[in-house]
C-alpha cells in the first residue's frame, strides 16, 4: 500500500509556520495525521540542510 500525497495539507501547514499560537491537527482515527507530520518534518529538515 502506498502513501497518499497530501500536498494541499502540507502547504497549509507550511503557511502557518511563522504565525503565533499552537497548531492542532485533528481528524478521525487512521486518517494520516502522524504521517502528515512526518512528511512535514522531512521537508523541514531538507530545507535546513540546504
Amino acid at each position: 500500500m502506498g502513501t497518499i500525497e497530501r500536498t494541499e495539507y502540507l502547504n497549509r501547514i507550511k503557511n502557518l509556520k511563522y504565525t503565533p499560537g499552537i497548531k492542532v491537527i485533528t481528524g478521525i482515527r487512521k486518517s494520516g495525521k502522524s504521517i502528515l507530520m512526518q512528511e512535514y518534518e522531512t521537508i523541514k529538515h531538507e530545507a535546513n540542510s540546504t
